[in-house]
C-alpha cells in the first residue's frame, strides 16, 4: 500500500517580499496565500512566488472569497 501525500500549505499574513515563505518553500511547504499591505513587497512576493496567490491590501478588507478555494 503506498501513501498519497499531499505538500503542507503555508499562508503568510503580512508577507512582506516572502523572506519566511522562502525558508517554508525550502522545507517543502506550498504557499497558497498571502496578504501584504505594502504594494512594492506584494509586488515583490509576487515575483518570488506567483502573483495568483498574494492578495495586496489590509487583512480586514481581504475579500473571504479568497480563503473559499482553500478550504475546498
Amino acid at each position: 500500500m503506498s501513501l498519497v501525500t499531499k505538500p503542507l500549505t503555508l499562508i503568510d499574513l503580512f508577507a512582506g517580499c516572502g523572506g519566511m515563505t522562502s525558508g517554508f518553500v525550502q522545507q517543502g511547504f506550498e504557499p497558497v496565500f498571502a496578504v501584504e499591505h505594502d504594494l512594492h513587497a506584494a509586488a515583490t512576493y509576487g515575483a518570488n512566488f506567483g502573483e495568483e496567490h498574494v492578495y495586496w491590501g489590509t487583512s480586514p478588507t481581504c475579500p473571504t472569497t479568497r480563503f473559499q478555494r482553500l478550504t475546498s
